[in-house]
């Protein structure tokens, strides 16, 4: 019988769009949404592996899973002692610092890595009301320090912010409930923090500027990155190789890949394939 894999629901982008990931290459991978019995969920699905955040174990999902065996996978920074003898493996979050993650009482741990979102974030096509001269989209909450960098954007641009909450920002154009490709294909420049973005913009052949070293130029500074604009509009598109950097993701920086990666810890050698596999549907 092939049985599915369960994930807990949790509001994490990361965890999510791995989640969503899991379902292309594993479609039995379901969720529990923590209103139902564990212990009915669990006698009905049987599930190949659990996965969920760390705060998500209680003692009755511990009990549930130590009364039906199932292999576990944590998503955070620890292990409940009970859960010790079926844990397989623990997918730390990428901001979590490493001497935390060092720490970690578990055989197998996982550094999540951000990686470009092919799945959700996949629309490249030209649409003259999407043209930008600078984009931000929040996947992840922008500190405070990040939203006064934004403010600092010389208004002569045109720019525009999306965030899942309400702002002040005077380019603040609400949130984006759908895919955000083709809004990144039709911006010249997509400011990204903490590289959380980055990958999806080489995806949809965008052009980013970011705080970290990496594909892009990066800034360090509201100066910096003001200058990097300039530049970069004044340059055009053809500042980067944009071919180049979608290339590079296709090879190795795609949630699949870091699919394909957790499941070779697991031993799974033929859904680790099969993970890297379907990245051919989404080649454009």
């Amino acid at each position: 019988m092939d049985y599915p894999i369960v994930f807990v629901y949790h509001i994490d982008y990361q965890y999510n769009t791995l989640a969503n990931t899991f379902k292309e290459v594993y479609p039995k991978s379901v969720y529990w949404n923590r209103t139902n019995s564990i212990f009915d969920f669990l006698y009905i699905n049987k599930p190949k592996f659990f996965i969920g955040p760390t705060e998500s174990f209680t003692p009755e999902v511990v009990s549930a899973l130590k009364k039906f065996n199932i292999p576990t996978i944590l998503y955070g920074v620890a292990v409940p002692p009970e859960l010790s003898g079926l844990a397989r493996l623990v997918i730390v979050p990428n901001d979590v610092p490493k001497v935390i993650a060092r720490n970690i009482q578990c055989e197998n741990k996982y550094i999540l890595e951000h990686a470009a979102n092919i799945v959700s974030i996949n629309n490249p096509i030209y649409d003259a009301k999407k043209q930008l001269d600078i984009l931000a989209i929040e996947l992840q909450p922008f500190s405070k320090n990040q939203l006064n960098i934004l403010a600092s954007i010389d208004r002569k641009h045109k720019f525009r912010v999306y965030l899942d909450s309400i702002s002040y920002l005077p380019n603040y154009a609400g949130s984006l409930s759908k895919n955000h490709g083709s809004y990144i294909y039709n911006s010249k420049i997509t400011i990204d923090f903490n590289n959380v973005i980055k990958y999806d913009v080489a995806f949809n052949k965008g052009f980013c500027l970011t705080n970290k070293d990496g594909l892009y130029p990066y800034f360090s500074n509201m100066e910096e990155l003001n200058n990097l604009i300039d530049l970069t509009l004044k340059l055009g598109k053809a500042y980067q190789s944009r071919t180049k950097l979608y290339e590079q993701v296709l090879e190795k920086h795609t949630y699949f890949h870091r699919l394909a990666d957790i499941f070779k810890l697991l031993q799974e050698d033929a859904l680790a394939s099969q993970s890297l596999e379907s990245i051919k549907r989404y080649i454009w």
